[in-house]
């Protein structure tokens, strides 16, 4: 992604490009289309939520790492609301 460009906001990110999301222990994977991760990385980066440690972007996966099972619910759950 560009760094001139800003970011998408999250939850257009996500109607965009996210596929599944699927939580594991204080991780939440999101599936997301072809070359849809770095936008979508940099979206939620943007939202500096204090729950994410971090994240890292591969093509077609975002990997969300949070402290605790807690954050990682709770992270999960504000995407969900603003899926909907």
């Amino acid at each position: 992604m560009n760094p001139a460009r800003p970011s998408p906001p999250l939850g257009r990110a996500l109607r965009d490009f996210l596929v599944d999301l699927r939580p594991a222990f204080n991780l939440l994977v999101l599936e997301n289309s072809a070359s849809g991760a770095q936008p979508l990385a940099a979206a939620l980066d943007a939202e500096k939520f204090k729950e994410v440690a971090g994240t890292i972007a591969g093509d077609d996966t975002v990997l969300v790492i949070t402290p605790s099972r807690k954050a990682c619910a709770a992270v999960q759950k504000r995407m969900e609301d603003l899926l909907r």
